[in-house]
Parts: C-alpha cells; sequence; structure tokens
C-alpha cells in the first residue's frame, strides 16, 4: 500500500468555479491525508484565482499553478505532470468528485 506522501493528485480547472469547490471538497473528506494537490488554473476570469490564493487544507498540501493566458487543456495537465515528484499519480477534473 502506497503512503499518502507518494501520490499526487492534479487538477486542471478552468472557469468552473462552483464544480472546483466540490471537487476540492471530496478531497478533504477523504479518509487519507498527507497527499500533494497540483491545481494548474488555465486564466480563469470567475473568481477562481482569488479562491484559490486563499485555500489552505489541513488535509494535503497545495500548489498553485496559475496562467496568464489560456494555453489549453492537455497543455495545461500535461504541465501539471511534469510537476510531479511523488511516485504515484491521479487526476481530477474540476468537474468530477472522489468519493
Amino acid at each position: 500500500m502506497a503512503s499518502a506522501d507518494q501520490l499526487t493528485v492534479i487538477i486542471p480547472t478552468f472557469n468552473r468555479l462552483e464544480l472546483l469547490k466540490q471537487s476540492i471538497k471530496s478531497l478533504e473528506n477523504q479518509t487519507v491525508k498527507g497527499f500533494q494537490v497540483i491545481i494548474l488554473d488555465n486564466n480563469s476570469n470567475d473568481g477562481t484565482v482569488d479562491y484559490l490564493r486563499k485555500l489552505k487544507s489541513s488535509s494535503f498540501e497545495i500548489e498553485l499553478i496559475l496562467r496568464n493566458q489560456n494555453i489549453g487543456y492537455f497543455q495545461n495537465l500535461l504541465d501539471g505532470i511534469n510537476l510531479v515528484r511523488t511516485k504515484y499519480i491521479s487526476f481530477l477534473s474540476d468537474d468530477n468528485e472522489y468519493l
């Protein structure tokens, strides 16, 4: 079984603030704590950036990548993959939740 410090969750996002909040809440509700989360915002203009700048978690470590232009979903996702330094990786879309 992998330990939490071996896992990074990547969340690319663009203009889905309310859905993103639900996705992050689903991470907070996990019984495993201590994993890493990389959130890559693709130049949202719906309040997402303000929300992310204030975001704190006692359950996981957060790294933010805030774009100054929209580089597209797949490049945003690939950039997130390149930032991972843990053994395991998981993807969470900004419109999905972990059970």
